[in-house]
């Protein structure tokens, strides 16, 4: 989605860098989650602790990366309101999924 609103024409250079840095930290996002989801493959044996404290680390990043990408739509110039609004709909969206899956994981008994 934050991908096809950066090939809309009439974009200003600074909204082109805006949505260039989203669509960088959402890749950041995803690589982290992928981490995640991979270590949460391998919760077993006496590491288990040191596994879930990567993977709250992990997915805590992904959340720090989905929240920068909503801050640099707010402190530059970013005057379209379609694409403002389209990725910061996305946005919210995905930071509220990985802060539900940061819950469950918090929730975790080992």
């Amino acid at each position: 989605m934050v991908s096809k609103v950066s090939k809309l024409a009439g974009l200003s250079s600074i909204e082109v860098a805006v949505i260039k840095d989203c669509i960088d930290n959402v890749k950041g996002s995803i690589s982290e989650l992928q981490d995640s989801l991979n270590e949460m493959g391998q919760l077993s044996g006496s590491d288990v602790a040191f596994r879930v404290a990567s993977v709250k680390t992990w997915v805590s990043a992904a959340l720090t990366d989905e929240t920068t990408c909503t801050d640099g739509l707010s402190a530059k110039n970013v005057n379209n309101a379609m694409v403002k609004n389209t990725i910061s709909e996305y946005i919210l969206n995905l930071a509220q999924l990985t802060s539900n899956a940061l819950a469950l994981i918090n929730g975790l008994k080992y």
